[in-house]
């Protein structure tokens, strides 16, 4: 009996090892295999976006700072076609500038979703295109999401939020 404990107990050893000597050689990580470099990119940004009221879809640009892991405080500079209507942004690019100067571009689209009470669902997928300084060669994707509020008058209509980012980046 005692030689069967033993050899049951040092194949659940066995068993155990191999599965985390793949992991740890596979990157296995909940289903998802990491690139060599791959880092988690997370933080939050928030400011204005003002635009002249009476239009429905526009070129804007707009800009705000923010703080994440690798970039430390920001300010990103933004631009797109949005529509007003559904706050869905097309064309969008960003350059996120971090506190030494090193940049790091993205383009991206958005959707908005309204929540009934005067508030939408804002969410942008961002694809990471490059950068300079120690961004150069960087790619991923992250996702954003906030709760945005549409504040008009005649002559302008604003868009406040603080955004929240989640996602990968790799770069040397």
């Amino acid at each position: 009996m005692t030689s069967f404990c033993k050899k049951s107990t040092m194949a659940r050893r066995f068993l155990a090892i191999a599965l985390l000597s793949l992991s740890v050689l596979t990157g296995f990580r909940t289903g998802h295999a990491v690139s060599p470099g791959e880092k988690p990119l997370r933080g939050t940004y928030e400011g204005n976006v003002t635009v002249p009221a009476g239009t429905t879809t526009m070129f804007i640009t707009f800009t705000v700072w923010g703080n994440a892991t690798h970039l430390g405080r920001f300010q990103m500079d933004a631009a797109g076609d949005l529509n007003l209507l559904t706050l869905a942004l097309t064309n969008g690019t960003t350059t996120f500038t971090a506190a030494n100067g090193d940049e790091l571009y993205t383009s991206y689209s958005s959707s908005g979703t309204p929540n009934g009470d005067g508030t939408y669902t804002v969410r942008a997928e961002h694809d990471i295109t490059g950068g300079t300084g120690r961004f150069e060669g960087a790619d991923g994707t992250f996702s954003t999401t906030s709760q945005a509020r549409i504040m008009a008058t005649l002559e302008t209509v604003t868009i406040t939020g603080k955004v929240y980012m989640h996602g990968t980046i790799s770069f040397p």
